[in-house]
């Protein structure tokens, strides 16, 4: 496992080219960031509940989260911002009606796909641990019970 050297600028970055809104016409930071620290959480959970940090976001100083982990990150950020979007079009009078669906829809793609990256984590994570999830099962030959 890699530490990673993200900062929230060089994340926010990467999120808002997946989101293909690099100007933040559509996205403002505020919304991005706000997306990234509930993805963090969701993956937080899936470290087993240790607290990830991303130096920049809410005064962090310093980024715990594993570089293998960083699209997943933004995958949740995609989803998040994604959903916040579909939810804002929704509530605009005289929309097309298509744009709420297809914002629905893009959010739901996204949330499969963090939903299995997470499933990932916690696999590899259970997989790392030298402990067992389970107590030590008590095996005892000396006097049969049969």
């Amino acid at each position: 496992m890699t530490a990673s050297t993200a900062t929230l600028t060089t994340i926010r970055d990467r999120l808002e080219a997946a989101l293909m809104d690099g100007t933040n016409l559509s996205w403002d930071t505020g919304t991005l960031d706000e997306a990234l620290r509930r993805s963090l959480a969701e993956i937080s959970f899936a470290y087993g509940g240790t607290v990830l940090q991303l130096s920049g976001l809410d005064s962090a100083l310093l980024t715990t989260l594993q570089k293998e982990d960083e699209s997943v990150l933004i995958t949740g950020g995609e989803f998040y911002a994604t959903f916040s979007r579909a939810v804002d079009r929704l509530e605009t009078p005289n929309m097309n009606q298509d744009v709420p669906d297809r914002f629905l829809t893009w959010a739901d793609d996204a949330s499969r796909r963090f939903q299995a990256q997470l499933g990932k984590i916690k696999l590899r994570r259970m997989q790392q641990t030298g402990n067992a999830p389970h107590a030590a099962m008590e095996w005892d030959e000396s006097t049969p019970v049969w």
